[in-house]
């Protein structure tokens, strides 16, 4: 999977999440690995984010609970896992494995 695919995908996740239950938030970090098996390809991604703006810690909680459940529509792409690693106040860490749709 090319950088650029990469890059897209996890841009879409974020924006996914910044229409939903996350509100406004800044990326405090994120990295990809290329990730694949005999029959998939995709990325696992490792982000941390700092919510922003009114009850940005009740939202952070709030997303932290929702997150393990939440779907997403993501143009050639499926979120196969998503796992909140870390959450303190407004900032929510999580890794999250999405493969690119054949």
């Amino acid at each position: 999977m090319s950088r650029l695919l990469i890059d897209r995908a996890l841009a879409a996740l974020l924006r996914a999440l910044a229409a939903g239950a996350a509100g406004r938030f800044r990326i405090a970090e994120a990295r990809s690995t290329p990730w694949a098996s005999a029959t998939f390809e995709g990325a696992r991604h490792a982000v941390t984010l700092e919510l922003e703006g009114a009850e940005a810690a009740e939202r952070a909680a709030r997303l932290r609970e929702a997150l393990p459940e939440m779907e997403f529509a993501l143009p050639a792409h499926l979120v196969a896992d998503i796992v909140v690693k870390a959450s303190e106040g407004a900032t929510l860490s999580f890794e999250t494995l999405i493969l690119e749709e054949a």
